[in-house]
């Protein structure tokens, strides 16, 4: 790089004087130094880069155990819920099927005291229908063989 500005130096100092390409060449030495990135500009870059990624990565990792975290205690709020819920439903199906029970129970001392009075009521009948009728006495002696 230097060679090259010796070599500016001299064509500019032939064209425009010694003291204009001197001034001249200053010029652009601290516009290049300016707007150039040296190697160490580019090696702070890079440590700044590094440092900035480690600060986001240990960031990263905090949010995302604090996310676990907040996601087991949900679950674990969400898993009592539930608890409570079944063994509410339980109780609720518990007490229901206690109550159909007893229903079943009435319903079938219904049904048996309903088929005693049925028997009954078919006797009385049998009963009034020979009486009442002689014929029918005639005829249940000859099914019977007690009247010939």
């Amino acid at each position: 790089m230097q060679t090259v500005a010796i070599k500016l130096y001299e064509r500019l100092k032939e064209k425009i004087g010694s003291e204009e390409a001197t001034l001249l060449i200053d010029f652009i030495d601290e516009r290049v130094k300016g707007e150039v990135a040296t190697k160490e500009d580019i090696h702070e870059l890079e440590q700044n880069i590094s440092t900035k990624m480690v600060e986001l990565e240990q960031k990263t990792f905090t949010k995302i155990a604090e996310l676990e975290q907040k996601t087991f205690t949900k679950i674990a709020e969400l898993e009592q819920k539930i608890s409570a819920k079944i063994a509410e439903l339980e109780q609720k199906t518990s007490a229901e099927i206690s109550s159909l029970k007893e229903k079943i129970y009435l319903l079938d001392k219904r049904v048996s005291d309903l088929e005693w009075k049925m028997k009954l009521y078919f006797i009385l009948l049998a009963v009034l229908i020979i009486i009442t009728n002689p014929g029918a006495l005639e005829f249940f002696g000859k099914i019977i063989g007690v009247v010939k």
